[in-house]
């Protein structure tokens, strides 16, 4: 995964600036949400979710690190104990 981080000077991100930004795909993006690996912060008016871009890039990074060699649910279990 490359993040082009284009848009470090944006707070917030959408989810296809986040997709732009790493190069995966906005399905695998939704999918993670769904695993609750990510969090989005809130959603447009038109359903568009909106992500904290220094917190998701932080966690894409981490889950990329740790996919290599642990299934996602054990990744979400760890994420999840790095934040208590």
């Amino acid at each position: 995964m490359n993040f082009k981080d284009k848009n470090k000077n944006k707070e917030n991100l959408k989810i296809g600036e986040i997709a732009g930004d790493t190069g995966l795909p906005v399905s695998t993006i939704r999918y993670y949400v769904r695993l609750g690996l990510l969090k989005e912060i809130y959603r447009t008016p038109g359903g568009v979710r909106v992500f904290n871009r220094k917190g998701t890039v932080k966690k894409l990074k981490d889950i990329k690190e740790k996919s290599e060699s642990q299934s996602l649910k054990k990744i979400k279990k760890l994420l999840e104990s790095k934040s208590e």
